[in-house]
């Protein structure tokens, strides 16, 4: 576990409002909003002590996984699987008064206006959240033509550089290539270490632990925003051996050219 500890455990970011907001981001995709309304009405309902002590406690460990595990729990939704047990206590106490209040419904129908307030609440907020395009994580990978191109085009290679979506992981399986993902030059400053420093064009091929056969861009957008210094080598050091919409792939590399740029 040495290695997860070392990767996920970065304390500095508890002092980030970007990891808080990024925690409850995560948090509500993993249960959903409306969901997680509904079972907050049912805190209050929990009557017997073993249910509130086994919400406590799952709730406990589920904040000191998160305090533990502070790169992903702010980063990845499946890092909060374990949240799903802490709603869903209290949220079977919400159904079971909006069941109970069904049942009384015939016979004194103003005993249903509480649990139709909570019923009207947790609609809007499942509305507002199946609308909204800000809740809609959107994800873009290259298509699987492309990316069987992309694998033909450079000859299923070994040794390819890749600058792609989800760290080109969907873009090794799909063209069938193996090789390493370019990093930035410096880390994102959410991410970054204290006294982290920029690296170099020369320092990144170095630390690649091979010679790049082809350079692979697909993330246009990471490409243009945060990888100037490869765009200006790769079109002084390389040619081009295809460009699409969906792609950009550059080969035949000139060496020791990168201390130039």
């Amino acid at each position: 576990m040495r290695w997860k500890i070392e990767s996920s455990f970065r304390p500095y970011l508890l002092l980030q409002r970007e990891f808080w907001r990024g925690w409850f981001d995560e948090s509500m995709a993993e249960v959903g909003a409306a969901v997680f309304v509904a079972a907050f009405a049912g805190v209050g309902l929990l009557q017997r002590r073993l249910s509130r002590v086994l919400m406590i406690g799952l709730g406990i460990g589920y904040v000191v996984f998160g305090l533990m595990f502070t790169m992903h729990i702010h980063t990845h939704t499946y890092y909060h699987a374990q949240l799903i047990p802490v709603v869903a206590i209290p949220l079977g106490m919400t159904v079971m008064l909006i069941v109970s209040r069904l049942r009384q419904t015939c016979e004194r129908w103003y005993h249903w206006l509480p649990a139709a307030g909570a019923l009207a609440v947790i609609v809007w907020v499942w509305q507002t959240e199946t609308r909204s395009p800000l809740l809609k994580p959107v994800f873009v990978f290259e298509s699987d033509l492309a990316a069987q191109e992309i694998g033909t085009l450079v000859r299923h290679s070994k040794h390819v550089v890749f600058l792609s979506p989800s760290y080109g992981l969907p873009l090794q399986y799909l063209a069938e290539v193996t090789g390493a993902y370019w990093p930035r030059s410096i880390t994102w400053w959410l991410y970054r270490k204290p006294n982290e420093r920029a690296l170099s064009i020369d320092e990144r091929l170095a630390a690649l632990g091979f010679t790049p056969e082809y350079f692979v861009i697909s993330d246009f957008r990471e490409y243009r925003n945060h990888h100037q210094d490869l765009m200006a080598y790769l079109v002084a050091n390389c040619s081009r051996l295809a460009e699409t919409p969906q792609y950009l792939i550059y080969t035949s590399c000139s060496t020791g050219s990168a201390n130039r740029q």
